[in-house]
Order: structure tokens, then C-alpha cells, then sequence
């Protein structure tokens, strides 16, 4: 190791430490891995053929949370890399050695809501739509018709959408009633 890369480390520790002990006081203990062991599994995204211990993990809950983060990063000149489900096959999530990775799995993320009996499933998802701007996903295989799939993620999960949410189905359910036609017996 060169002079300059042993002072470039020992400078990262200094900022490791002062950045651990400022996100402590931002996120619930469990939230920040400062230990190598509890971040190696972190080291790689899909794609394994490269990898990087990140230098600290945080792993919030709330957007809030988010947000002191990266201001936290910020002004201590700390780089960040978000990271999702950890899925990806690109290495957009691969961490920075000395930089945190901000790990947004733990965020409130994709709802099933189940369907009462009586719904029609597509006219529900045509009027929250069409009435409300809100696209939902349909039930797939066994679940298609029973259940929506309800996406509020990453910025959007916040009080307003998620009250927007609740009162636009509150609202269309009782319109999606299915229509039953009754046969005249002869």
C-alpha cells in the first residue's frame, strides 16, 4: 500500500466513525451496519462478478428517515448508492468502498389488497383510473380477480397518496359491484 492510499484509509476510517456515530442518532439501531460481516452479504447486487464491501449500510424505514440520510451524507461529503431488492444485473447497485449504501428495501413498498366478493375487478381498476389517476395492478394466476396489486413506493408512499388511495377505493368499490342480470323463467 502507498503512502497516499494508507492516508486516504485512515482518512475513511476517521469519516466512517464520525458518520456512524451522526447516523445513530438518525435511525433505530438496527437500521445502520457498521460491522463488516453484517455488510458483506451487501457486496453485490444480481450481477456477483463484481463486488465491494459498501463502507456502512443504512437501511430505513420511512421516507423520512431517507431524507436525513442523504442530508447526513451530504454534508459530510460521504457518497451514496441506493440499492433496491439487491436484484439487479447491471451493478447500479454495486457499493462504494468508502461511501454508504442506502439500502431502500425495508420502505413500505407493493400491497395486495383482497377483493370483495361481488367486484368486478376490471371495472374497479377502470375507474380508479379513469376517476382517480391511479393505475393498479390486476391479481395474476391463482389470485387474478381476487386481489389488486397496489404499487406506492420509494417518494410516492407518503400520507397524502396512501389517503388518496384508501378514499378513492373506498369510494369506487361500491360502483364496481357487479351487475347481475336476472332470466326470466318460462
Amino acid at each position: 500500500m502507498t503512502a497516499q492510499a494508507a492516508t486516504k484509509s485512515l482518512d475513511w476510517i476517521k469519516r466512517r466513525e464520525a458518520l456512524a456515530r451522526s447516523l445513530r442518532t438518525l435511525l433505530p439501531n438496527d437500521a445502520l451496519l457498521t460491522e463488516i460481516e453484517d455488510r458483506r452479504p451487501y457486496e453485490c447486487d444480481g450481477l456477483s462478478a463484481y463486488r465491494r464491501v459498501p463502507g456502512l449500510m443504512a437501511l430505513p424505514r420511512s421516507i423520512d428517515e431517507v431524507a436525513a440520510v442523504l442530508k447526513c451524507c451530504q454534508e459530510q461529503g460521504v457518497p451514496v448508492v441506493t440499492r433496491g431488492a439487491g436484484t439487479g444485473l447491471s451493478g447500479g447497485a454495486l457499493p462504494h468502498e468508502q461511501g454508504l449504501l442506502l439500502s431502500l428495501a425495508r420502505l413500505p413498498q407493493l400491497n395486495a389488497v383482497k377483493l370483495p366478493a361481488g367486484v368486478d375487478e376490471a371495472k374497479l381498476r377502470s375507474i380508479l383510473l379513469n376517476d382517480y389517476s391511479l393505475e393498479v395492478g390486476a391479481g395474476l394466476g391463482a389470485l387474478a380477480g381476487k386481489i389488486l396489486r397496489i404499487g406506492l413506493m420509494g417518494h410516492a408512499c407518503n400520507r397524502r397518496n396512501i389517503s388518496l388511495c384508501l378514499s378513492a377505493l373506498a369510494t369506487a368499490l361500491p360502483q364496481a359491484q357487479a351487475t347481475t342480470t336476472k332470466v326470466a323463467q318460462t
